[in-house]
């Protein structure tokens, strides 16, 4: 689940990446997931990105990347 926070979020992301401390935060809840002291955590950034970390029934971590992008022009 780390790798996947890293890839999905980090400097290397395909989709804008976010901050060092952002993905800092994201690890760390990660590491109380896999610990059983959370069972999900969700985030909404700045950027209009959403990130959900989510303990399955079959015990493996789910990471999630949502990007919503709203465009509009007025004349």
């Amino acid at each position: 689940a780390r790798k996947r926070v890293v890839n999905l979020f980090g400097p290397c992301a395909d989709d804008a990446p976010l901050s060092n401390t952002a993905v800092d935060i994201m690890l760390a809840c990660v590491e109380a997931i896999e610990h059983g002291a959370m069972g999900s955590v969700g985030f909404s950034f700045d950027n209009g990105c959403k990130a959900k970390i989510n303990k399955t029934t079959k015990g493996t971590i789910k990471v999630s990347r949502t990007d919503t992008t709203t465009k509009t022009f007025d004349e």
